[in-house]
């Protein structure tokens, strides 16, 4: 079980340490506090049904007897590490061949969305993948219903800190949370490229390295 709920958790922080969905719900929750709420909502839905839905494929079909649920997640963790490692690469390229006197379209126009576009924003950017892995992980195990709950618990709490934390804050200190915000939003936009690359390098070479160990 706690090995379930570390890589439940590694998933979690893979979805949640994104420097676009934080940019995101700091933006939309800045034009109207709703709008931050409305993000949350999406997002948590997201990564709920994600989550649930390997449930009804691995129930439905026989489990091989010559895969452990350890390997198996061990080679899940190990493609996502691999993946990480080459989107942390793409970053840092993408960061020092960037105009940074540009501002993109896509921030541009999350600073004009309303109550359905910010619901629609939280949809897409948990980490369809990382949600999926999670759930299959959950569900492979031989574990109550109880720990397979707070598994997931633990999964959706990881992944939604960064996006809880900006409109809580706005609803928490209205006075000066759109000030501290607002800073914290220029500073991550400026340097959201190195942020991307050493947040994926570090753990996408933790999961490589796991699960190389798992799988010798």
């Amino acid at each position: 079980m706690g090995t379930l709920l570390l890589d439940v958790a590694i998933l979690g922080l893979l979805s949640g340490l994104d420097p676009l969905a934080f940019l995101a719900v700091l933006v939309v929750s800045a034009q109207q506090r709703r709008n931050g709420i409305a993000f949350l909502c999406g997002w948590l839905l997201v990564l709920v049904v994600l989550s649930v839905a390997p449930a009804t494929v691995l129930h439905s079909r026989p489990e091989h007897e010559h895969v452990t649920h350890r390997q198996l997640r061990a080679v899940l963790l190990l493609v996502f590490g691999l993946v990480l490692i080459g989107l942390a690469v793409r970053s840092r390229y993408a960061g020092r061949h960037h105009d940074a006197e540009k501002i993109p379209r896509w921030y541009l126009r999350l600073q004009r969305v309303g109550l359905k576009t910010s619901f629609l924003t939280g949809a897409v950017l948990p980490s369809f993948p990382a949600a999926i892995a999670a759930g299959t992980a959950v569900f492979r195990a031989d574990i109550m219903v109880g720990g397979r709950i707070l598994a997931l618990t633990v999964f959706v709490l990881v992944s939604s800190a960064i996006v809880i934390a900006p409109p809580a804050l706005l609803y928490l200190a209205p006075e000066t949370a759109p000030v501290t915000l607002a800073r914290i939003n220029a500073r991550v936009y400026r340097e959201r490229h190195d942020i991307t690359f050493w947040v994926l390098s570090a753990i996408g070479l933790f999961l490589v390295a796991r699960s190389g160990v798992r799988l010798l």
